[in-house]
């Protein structure tokens, strides 16, 4: 497919894709379907050492000029299923281990030559780069981990290094500490089937068992994938008709469920509608903001899913009304402030005392 585009783009059948995608652009929600569905019914079948020959078919197709949409759609697919095998090879340790990678069976020769790819000027190249990364994240490893691991790796792999720690607006690595909850895979599944064919089915299998009383961890897994899957986007881009319509159905199907509390519900709506004051995002939010803005949305997530009476931020989270007029003294600098004003009255007594 990717060694002779010539015999594929002249079969009926990839004219009929490949004039569609013409039509509709390689940006389009019909694209990201065929892009899927060649991945996974085709590549996803080999592994890394049937995969590495055609590594660099692809990447011409990636970056070349005047190429058919179908063979671009085709490259992508492929790359997506290299990247993952990539990491699934070279990585020994599971995720609550330091990040290494294992050289023993693979040709360095090839690793040469996907640093040689990574040089070249095409932004098709840059945003390959960024695949690599958003790959090892959505493993669940934290950011920290993947900037240790990009360091340990600078002379083996040259280009991590440099490549997000700065305010690039096309590289969005937020905070997600949602793959520690189990349910949190099968939130990231409704999203791949309502994206990718329309499919509703496994949201409202989903939607049943948050409806149900002590699904903490099922509550908290979808309010993460509001957040990952629609809201972080806004940082990098306007939303896609396929965004649009994923908010609007669950939206619409939350507010349905009665056994959900207020706070939980119009937090989603506010976040939906990108309402929300502190957690509004735009592209023109910076990478440090986005971060802890992804931060206290989880601080958010978690304690609008936990009852009123789990803890006092839960409290204050689901009686805000109540609390609006009230200070809290939260933190050491209230306390210091406290007894230092004290300290001074008693100074003050002391010398009012000599004085006299």
């Amino acid at each position: 497919m990717l060694d002779n585009p010539r015999e594929m783009l002249n079969s009926p059948l990839f004219v009929i894709i490949n004039t569609c995608l013409e039509g509709k652009g390689c940006y389009s929600s019909i694209a990201a379907l065929f892009c899927d569905i060649i991945q996974k019914s085709y590549f996803a079948q080999y592994d890394l050492f049937e995969l590495s020959p055609y590594f660099h078919y692809a990447i011409e197709a990636l970056y070349a000029n005047d190429v058919e949409g179908l063979r671009k759609i085709t490259a992508i697919a492929f790359l997506k299923e290299f990247v993952h095998k990539f990491w699934d090879d070279l990585i020994q340790d599971g995720i609550l281990q330091p990040i290494e990678l294992n050289f023993d069976f693979f040709d360095l020769k090839f690793i040469d030559q996907i640093n040689g790819v990574m040089d070249l000027p095409y932004k098709s190249i840059h945003s390959l780069k960024i695949y690599f990364l958003r790959d090892l994240r959505n493993r669940g490893y934290f950011m920290d981990d993947v900037k240790k691991f990009s360091k340990a790796q600078e002379n083996t792999l040259p280009w991590l290094k440099p490549l997000f720690w700065d305010n690039n607006q096309e590289i969005r690595l937020q905070f997600n500490i949602y793959y520690s909850f189990e349910d949190y895979y099968t939130v990231e599944d409704c999203f791949s089937f309502f994206y990718n064919y329309n499919s509703k089915e496994q949201f409202s299998q989903f939607f049943n068992k948050i409806s149900k009383e002590g699904e903490t961890n099922a509550r908290i897994s979808f309010m993460g994938g509001i957040l990952n899957r629609l809201h972080t986007i806004r940082a990098t881009s306007e939303w896609s008709q396929v965004e649009n319509e994923a908010a609007e159905f669950l939206n619409k199907k939350v507010q349905n469920i009665n056994s959900l509390s207020n706070i939980y519900k119009n937090l989603i709506k506010i976040i939906i509608t990108n309402q929300h004051s502190i957690l509004h995002l735009d592209t023109d939010t910076g990478n440090s903001d986005l971060l802890i803005k992804s931060v206290i949305g989880h601080v958010i997530a978690l304690h609008s899913s936990l009852s009123s009476d789990a803890s006092p931020l839960a409290n204050l989270l689901h009686n805000l009304g109540h609390f609006n007029d009230h200070y809290i003294l939260a933190c050491p600098s209230d306390e210091q402030s406290i007894i230092l004003n004290e300290f001074l009255k008693l100074k003050e007594l002391y010398r009012d005392a000599v004085i006299r």
